[in-house]
């Protein structure tokens, strides 16, 4: 597995994916409404091509994880892409590494809170905002879950010691 920063053939694949599952290239969260087609990222990809991708802006001392795809679950790849984006964001001076997920995304809260991700804030029916900008997000979310709000997770980061 090969993790890589995101090219300019990486971002057309990414568009075509993203407006396919989402419905179009912007993402949008309580604070910020991305196109993905002009952030910063990296790829993880093997012999059989794109098996992930994560997408982040730096602002300021922050990094927001815009978006973070691990397309074969299980491997390690969601892992290994908050990795390069920790390091990344190390680089460029800043203190933490935030990100959003909405209230029904049981799995990608279990994913942040074991790499070391806090709850730092809670956007209640946050969603209702989101559907003003792409309506077709659906009411049911996962595991039927009324999709409503969006919860924000931080991650402080520490600059490495130099000895």
């Amino acid at each position: 597995m090969q993790i890589r920063p995101l090219t300019g053939d990486d971002r057309t694949a990414l568009t075509g994916w993203v407006t396919h599952t989402a419905g179009s290239p912007v993402a949008v969260t309580p604070l910020c409404a991305y196109d993905i087609r002009e952030l910063d990222g990296f790829v993880a990809a093997d012999v059989d091509g794109i098996t992930g991708v994560l997408t982040c802006a730096v602002e300021r001392q922050t990094c927001e994880i815009v978006t973070i795809d691990a397309l074969q679950p299980g491997r390690g790849i969601g892992a290994m892409l908050l990795d390069s984006v920790r390091k990344l964001a190390v680089q460029r001076g800043c203190k933490r590494l935030t990100l959003f997920t909405t209230n029904d995304n049981l799995q990608a809260q279990r994913f942040f809170e074991r790499h070391g991700f806090r709850l730092a804030a809670l956007y209640p029916d946050a969603m209702d905002a989101v559907r003003q900008i792409k309506p077709k997000v659906p009411a049911t979310g996962d595991n039927g879950i009324p999709l409503r709000d969006m919860i924000r997770y931080e991650l402080k980061l520490r600059r490495p010691e130099i000895s």
